[in-house]
């Protein structure tokens, strides 16, 4: 290019110039011109290729904002699946657990059916999104590098969703604490919890066993309880894997553009 310039230059200062001072006035005029021509095509070039490496570093960057995101969209439809099998799995044992306290526990087998609600119903699961990429989107200002309005709608539009349901995962939870206190003081909880069973006596186990069905009432509360909010977060969670579904394919295919 710098060669280009220069030859433009000789072929300048080479011509004759015409005859007289005015001639050679003219011939510096044109001179000038020429130099000025030239540094405004400079400029115009340089800005060019400048605007055209923004452009490129702009797209890069965006395909790696749209990966990230495609990765955490990823772990959490695997998380949702996983928690999904949990929950459903609580929900049978809260199921059976009401159905057999009922009979007053005739059975090892009835009675299995309340330690397994002590070891998985009563123990309140949690959805934690993968946001790490949005965190860095919202507090870097990148998210304009989708230049794309729905798009950056439905990316906030996800994480919202997601900020909301555990909003109120967590006033459930402020609802359902109260009643796993009354059954851990009321009754004889702690003999059948996996984390503490240990710590009493296997002989004290059928006066345990009776206390617990003096208080069934108390205990099927507290079932219902856990079996409301497991309800609720199955409900969330579907809700959280639909979004996602859908946000993937559309960043699939903003990136296949890109």
């Amino acid at each position: 290019m710098a060669k280009f310039f220069n030859n433009i230059r000789k072929t300048l200062i080479n011509q004759g110039p015409p005859a007289g001072r005015a001639g050679k006035t003219a011939n510096y005029l044109k001179y000038a011109i020429g130099e000025i021509v030239l540094v405004v095509i400079g400029i115009l070039i340089a800005l060019q290729i400048n605007n055209w490496n923004e452009d490129r570093k702009f797209k890069q960057l965006k395909s790696v904002y749209i990966e990230r995101l495609m990765d955490d969209l990823k772990q959490d439809t695997l998380q949702v699946r996983l928690l999904l099998e949990k929950v459903n799995y609580r929900q049978q044992c809260i199921e059976h657990a009401i159905k057999d306290i009922d009979t007053d526990l005739k059975s090892e087998s009835e009675l299995a059916s309340i330690e397994k609600y002590f070891e998985q119903g009563w123990n309140m699961a949690d959805f934690t999104p993968s946001d790490n990429t949005y965190s860095d989107l919202s507090q870097t200002g990148n998210m304009n590098v989708f230049g794309n309005t729905e798009l950056i709608t439905l990316i906030k539009n996800y994480y919202v969703a997601i900020e909301d349901g555990i909003k109120g995962q967590n006033i459930n939870k402020d609802w359902i604490i109260p009643l796993d206190v009354a059954l851990s003081k009321e009754t004889t909880a702690f003999n059948f919890d996996p984390v503490t069973r240990n710590l009493f006596k296997k002989e004290g186990q059928q006066q345990a066993i009776q206390n617990l069905i003096e208080h069934k009432e108390l205990f099927k509360r507290n079932a219902a309880g856990h079996y409301w909010f497991n309800h609720s977060l199955i409900g969330d969670s579907k809700n959280y894997r639909a979004l996602a579904i859908e946000l993937l394919n559309r960043l699939k295919t903003e990136l296949n553009k890109n």
